[in-house]
Protein backbone atom coordinates (compact mmCIF):
# COMPACT_ATOMS: atom_id res chain seq x y z
CA UNK A 1 0.00 0.00 0.00
CA UNK A 2 2.88 2.35 0.76
CA UNK A 3 4.40 1.73 -2.67
CA UNK A 4 1.06 2.64 -4.25
CA UNK A 5 0.43 5.71 -2.09
CA UNK A 6 -0.31 8.01 -5.05
CA UNK A 7 -2.92 5.61 -6.47
CA UNK A 8 -4.48 5.11 -3.04
CA UNK A 9 -5.47 8.76 -2.52
CA UNK A 10 -9.27 9.00 -2.52
CA UNK A 11 -10.93 12.43 -2.38
CA UNK A 12 -14.55 12.03 -1.28
CA UNK A 13 -15.81 15.04 -3.26
CA UNK A 14 -14.14 13.89 -6.50
CA UNK A 15 -13.77 10.12 -6.47
CA UNK A 16 -16.93 8.77 -4.85
CA UNK A 17 -18.75 7.86 -8.07
CA UNK A 18 -15.74 6.13 -9.61
CA UNK A 19 -15.11 4.27 -6.36
CA UNK A 20 -18.70 3.01 -6.28
CA UNK A 21 -18.37 1.83 -9.89
CA UNK A 22 -15.14 -0.03 -9.07
CA UNK A 23 -16.72 -1.70 -6.04
CA UNK A 24 -19.66 -2.80 -8.20
CA UNK A 25 -17.30 -4.27 -10.79
CA UNK A 26 -15.44 -6.22 -8.09
CA UNK A 27 -18.68 -7.58 -6.65
CA UNK A 28 -19.88 -8.83 -10.03
CA UNK A 29 -16.61 -9.65 -11.83
CA UNK A 30 -16.30 -13.25 -10.72
CA UNK A 31 -19.91 -14.09 -11.55
CA UNK A 32 -19.40 -12.57 -15.01
CA UNK A 33 -16.28 -14.64 -15.62
CA UNK A 34 -13.92 -11.67 -15.78
CA UNK A 35 -10.21 -12.38 -15.53
CA UNK A 36 -7.94 -10.40 -13.22
CA UNK A 37 -6.32 -8.63 -16.18
CA UNK A 38 -9.74 -7.61 -17.51
CA UNK A 39 -10.59 -6.07 -14.14
CA UNK A 40 -7.45 -3.94 -13.92
CA UNK A 41 -7.80 -2.89 -17.58
CA UNK A 42 -11.39 -1.87 -16.88
CA UNK A 43 -10.26 0.22 -13.90
CA UNK A 44 -7.49 1.82 -15.97
CA UNK A 45 -9.98 2.67 -18.73
CA UNK A 46 -12.33 4.26 -16.18
CA UNK A 47 -9.55 6.45 -14.78
CA UNK A 48 -8.40 7.50 -18.23
CA UNK A 49 -11.97 8.32 -19.21
CA UNK A 50 -12.35 10.44 -16.07
CA UNK A 51 -9.18 12.33 -17.01
CA UNK A 52 -10.55 13.00 -20.52
CA UNK A 53 -14.26 13.68 -19.94
CA UNK A 54 -14.78 15.66 -23.14
CA UNK A 55 -13.35 13.16 -25.62
CA UNK A 56 -15.50 10.72 -27.57
CA UNK A 57 -12.65 8.73 -29.06
CA UNK A 58 -11.91 5.21 -27.80
CA UNK A 59 -9.70 5.08 -24.72
CA UNK A 60 -6.68 2.83 -25.14
CA UNK A 61 -5.21 1.29 -22.00
CA UNK A 62 -1.39 1.58 -22.24
CA UNK A 63 0.42 -1.70 -22.71
CA UNK A 64 2.56 -2.68 -19.73
CA UNK A 65 4.66 -5.48 -18.29
CA UNK A 66 2.84 -5.92 -14.99
CA UNK A 67 0.45 -8.45 -16.47
CA UNK A 68 2.31 -11.77 -16.81
CA UNK A 69 -1.00 -13.49 -17.57
CA UNK A 70 -1.07 -11.59 -20.86
CA UNK A 71 2.63 -11.57 -21.64
CA UNK A 72 3.57 -15.20 -21.10
CA UNK A 73 2.10 -18.57 -20.38
CA UNK A 74 4.01 -19.56 -17.28
CA UNK A 75 1.86 -21.66 -14.95
CA UNK A 76 3.86 -21.16 -11.76
CA UNK A 77 3.92 -17.36 -11.62
CA UNK A 78 0.58 -15.75 -12.31
CA UNK A 79 -2.83 -14.73 -10.99
CA UNK A 80 -5.42 -17.50 -11.01
CA UNK A 81 -9.17 -17.46 -10.63
CA UNK A 82 -10.59 -19.58 -7.80
CA UNK A 83 -14.13 -20.62 -6.98
CA UNK A 84 -14.89 -17.21 -5.47
CA UNK A 85 -12.08 -14.81 -6.32
CA UNK A 86 -8.47 -14.40 -7.44
CA UNK A 87 -5.13 -15.46 -5.94
CA UNK A 88 -1.53 -15.20 -7.06
CA UNK A 89 1.07 -17.98 -7.03
CA UNK A 90 4.81 -17.35 -7.27
CA UNK A 91 6.76 -20.63 -7.45
CA UNK A 92 10.01 -19.47 -8.99
CA UNK A 93 12.34 -22.41 -8.35
CA UNK A 94 12.16 -26.11 -9.05
CA UNK A 95 11.46 -27.08 -5.43
CA UNK A 96 8.45 -24.79 -5.27
CA UNK A 97 7.20 -25.91 -8.67
CA UNK A 98 7.33 -29.51 -7.50
CA UNK A 99 5.27 -28.57 -4.43
CA UNK A 100 2.64 -26.93 -6.64
CA UNK A 101 2.44 -30.02 -8.84
CA UNK A 102 2.17 -32.34 -5.83
CA UNK A 103 -0.50 -30.24 -4.14
CA UNK A 104 -2.64 -29.81 -7.26
CA UNK A 105 -1.90 -33.28 -8.70
CA UNK A 106 -0.28 -31.93 -11.85
CA UNK A 107 2.28 -33.86 -13.93
CA UNK A 108 4.99 -31.70 -15.49
CA UNK A 109 7.70 -33.64 -17.31
CA UNK A 110 9.64 -30.43 -17.97
CA UNK A 111 9.49 -28.95 -14.50
CA UNK A 112 13.24 -28.25 -14.52
CA UNK A 113 12.80 -25.65 -17.24
CA UNK A 114 12.23 -22.04 -16.35
CA UNK A 115 10.16 -19.29 -17.94
CA UNK A 116 13.05 -18.36 -20.24
CA UNK A 117 12.15 -21.23 -22.56
CA UNK A 118 9.86 -19.59 -25.11
CA UNK A 119 9.87 -22.27 -27.81
CA UNK A 120 6.54 -23.36 -29.28
CA UNK A 121 6.90 -26.79 -27.68
CA UNK A 122 7.43 -25.33 -24.22
CA UNK A 123 4.61 -22.84 -24.76
CA UNK A 124 1.94 -25.43 -25.52
CA UNK A 125 3.08 -27.72 -22.70
CA UNK A 126 3.01 -24.87 -20.21
CA UNK A 127 -0.35 -23.77 -21.60
CA UNK A 128 -1.82 -27.20 -20.86
CA UNK A 129 -0.39 -27.20 -17.33
CA UNK A 130 -1.73 -23.71 -16.75
CA UNK A 131 -5.22 -24.79 -17.86
CA UNK A 132 -5.07 -27.82 -15.56
CA UNK A 133 -4.07 -25.67 -12.57
CA UNK A 134 -6.72 -23.13 -13.50
CA UNK A 135 -9.47 -25.76 -13.62
CA UNK A 136 -8.39 -27.24 -10.28
CA UNK A 137 -8.29 -23.91 -8.45
CA UNK A 138 -11.80 -23.07 -9.67
CA UNK A 139 -13.18 -26.05 -7.77
CA UNK A 140 -12.81 -24.40 -4.37
CA UNK A 141 -12.55 -21.04 -2.62
CA UNK A 142 -9.59 -18.70 -2.29
CA UNK A 143 -9.41 -19.37 1.46
CA UNK A 144 -9.29 -23.11 0.86
CA UNK A 145 -6.39 -22.91 -1.59
CA UNK A 146 -4.44 -20.25 0.29
CA UNK A 147 -4.41 -22.42 3.42
CA UNK A 148 -3.15 -25.41 1.45
CA UNK A 149 -0.56 -23.43 -0.49
CA UNK A 150 0.74 -21.66 2.61
CA UNK A 151 0.93 -24.96 4.52
CA UNK A 152 3.09 -26.35 1.70
CA UNK A 153 5.39 -23.31 1.83
CA UNK A 154 4.38 -21.99 -1.59
CA UNK A 155 4.44 -18.17 -1.97
CA UNK A 156 0.88 -17.06 -2.62
CA UNK A 157 -1.62 -14.38 -1.74
CA UNK A 158 -5.09 -13.04 -2.31
CA UNK A 159 -5.39 -10.32 -4.94
CA UNK A 160 -6.28 -7.14 -3.05
CA UNK A 161 -7.81 -4.47 -5.26
CA UNK A 162 -7.44 -0.84 -4.31
CA UNK A 163 -11.17 -0.25 -3.97
CA UNK A 164 -11.44 -2.92 -1.29
CA UNK A 165 -8.54 -1.67 0.80
CA UNK A 166 -10.20 1.53 2.02
CA UNK A 167 -12.50 -0.52 4.26
CA UNK A 168 -10.25 -3.54 4.78
CA UNK A 169 -10.23 -4.59 8.45
CA UNK A 170 -6.55 -5.56 8.44
CA UNK A 171 -5.50 -2.31 6.76
CA UNK A 172 -7.38 -0.33 9.39
CA UNK A 173 -6.01 -2.46 12.23
CA UNK A 174 -2.49 -1.66 11.01
CA UNK A 175 -3.39 2.04 10.72
CA UNK A 176 -2.59 1.97 7.00
CA UNK A 177 -5.60 4.05 5.99
CA UNK A 178 -5.66 7.66 7.19
CA UNK A 179 -8.65 9.97 6.87
CA UNK A 180 -7.47 13.54 6.38
CA UNK A 181 -8.94 16.90 5.38
CA UNK A 182 -8.13 19.46 2.70
CA UNK A 183 -9.37 23.03 3.04
CA UNK A 184 -10.78 23.21 -0.50
CA UNK A 185 -11.55 19.60 -1.42
CA UNK A 186 -12.76 18.33 1.93
CA UNK A 187 -12.15 14.88 3.37
CA UNK A 188 -9.89 12.38 1.68
CA UNK A 189 -8.23 9.04 2.39
CA UNK A 190 -4.55 8.24 2.02
CA UNK A 191 -2.20 5.45 3.04
CA UNK A 192 -0.61 5.71 6.48
CA UNK A 193 3.08 5.59 7.26
CA UNK A 194 4.34 1.98 7.05
CA UNK A 195 7.33 2.63 9.35
CA UNK A 196 6.62 1.85 13.01
CA UNK A 197 8.37 3.39 16.00
CA UNK A 198 7.46 2.04 19.44
CA UNK A 199 8.34 5.25 21.32
CA UNK A 200 7.39 7.84 18.71
CA UNK A 201 4.52 6.41 16.63
CA UNK A 202 3.64 8.29 13.47
CA UNK A 203 0.07 9.58 13.64
CA UNK A 204 -2.01 11.53 11.10
CA UNK A 205 -2.34 15.24 11.79
CA UNK A 206 -3.42 17.74 9.16
CA UNK A 207 -4.07 16.98 5.52
CA UNK A 208 -2.23 18.37 2.51
CA UNK A 209 -2.37 22.19 2.44
CA UNK A 210 -3.65 24.16 -0.52
CA UNK A 211 -1.54 26.74 -2.31
CA UNK A 212 -0.76 29.60 0.06
CA UNK A 213 -2.54 28.13 3.06
CA UNK A 214 0.50 28.56 5.33
CA UNK A 215 2.03 31.65 3.74
CA UNK A 216 1.54 33.80 6.83
CA UNK A 217 3.04 31.25 9.23
CA UNK A 218 6.07 30.71 6.98
CA UNK A 219 6.70 34.44 6.51
CA UNK A 220 6.30 35.09 10.23
CA UNK A 221 8.93 32.45 10.89
CA UNK A 222 11.34 34.49 8.78
CA UNK A 223 10.57 37.72 10.62
CA UNK A 224 7.96 39.39 8.40
CA UNK A 225 5.39 41.44 10.29
CA UNK A 226 1.67 41.64 9.49
CA UNK A 227 2.00 44.82 7.39
CA UNK A 228 4.79 43.37 5.27
CA UNK A 229 2.83 40.16 4.75
CA UNK A 230 -0.26 42.12 3.73
CA UNK A 231 1.81 44.10 1.22
CA UNK A 232 3.25 40.90 -0.28
CA UNK A 233 -0.24 39.51 -0.67
CA UNK A 234 -1.55 42.76 -2.16
CA UNK A 235 1.23 42.79 -4.76
CA UNK A 236 0.59 39.15 -5.64
CA UNK A 237 4.08 38.09 -4.57
CA UNK A 238 2.59 35.45 -2.30
CA UNK A 239 -0.84 33.91 -2.18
Amino acid sequence: MALQAMQMIHVDSLDTQQHEEEVHILKTAHAQGMKHTQIIDRFAEMRLRADLPDTTRPIEVPDCLHRPSDRQTYPYYRVYETGDGYISIAALNRGLREKVCALLEVTDAHIERNSGDISDTAYFKQKNIMRTIEATLKTNTSDHWLKKLEAAGIPCGRVNYRSDLYQDEQARALNLMWELDNRDLGKYKATGNPIRFSKTPVQPKSGSPVLGEHSEQVLQTFGFDSEEIAALKQSGTVK
